[in-house]
């Protein structure tokens, strides 16, 4: 059996480099070998010893889910693994694109993951966008009003977030990477974080 206190969870990826996570280590950097370009966010992966501040990836662990999409030329392509909670971002600016909305429910029900939708930037006008989003709300689909910029309704967001592997879906623009920057300046750095390894931070 595997031991989950060396489990890692990948949550960044940028070439064949990336970020990994644990509770015990926090965020530590690494590289990827050849043979390992199949890895992609969420993914379990054990870690080999830091080496000059990176390290590398020893094991993929199974995972339980694996949300894909279909590419413009017909190929199959994985957004991320092991997603319990799917979280639809949305803004009034740029324009709602609702037919990639319903593509992202679509994709995170068949992969039998929690679902909620966010509405950003809540200091602009977003009343339409709320109305329009009130058929989801029926349907079942938490609508949650924040503004990561202006630290709006932080806490709504943080507790849709707690105790879930959670992964932010959404067009360009509306916010996603703020979010996230603005929900890690809430969390405890580990001492691995306190020494300098790479934490994002809010600009």
């Amino acid at each position: 059996m595997t031991d989950t206190n060396n489990i890692s969870i990948v949550t960044e990826l940028y070439g064949n480099r990336g970020l990994c996570w644990n509770a015990i280590d926090g965020f530590q950097s690494f590289i990827l070998i050849q043979k390992q370009t199949d890895i992609v966010i969420g993914d379990r992966v054990i870690c080999n010893e830091l080496v000059s501040d990176e390290c590398t990836i020893e094991k993929i662990v199974a995972q339980d889910n694996s949300l894909k999409k279909m590419s413009a030329n017909g190929r199959v392509q994985n957004i991320a693994n092991n997603v319990t909670n799917a979280i639809m971002v949305l803004s009034s600016q740029p324009k709602p694109n609702f037919y990639l909305l319903d593509k992202l429910i679509l994709i995170a029900e068949l992969n039998a993951c929690k679902i909620n939708i966010v509405i950003n930037k809540c200091d602009l006008d977003h009343a339409s966008l709320k109305d329009s989003l009130n058929y989801y709300e029926l349907l079942g689909y938490p609508v949650t009003i924040v503004s990561a910029k202006n630290d709006i309704n932080k806490d709504d967001l943080l507790s849709i977030l707690k105790g879930e592997s959670s992964l932010l879906m959404g067009q360009s623009g509306v916010g996603k990477s703020t979010l996230i920057n603005c929900c890690l300046l809430y969390t405890s750095p580990s001492p691995r974080d306190q020494r300098g390894s790479r934490m994002p931070s809010c600009a």
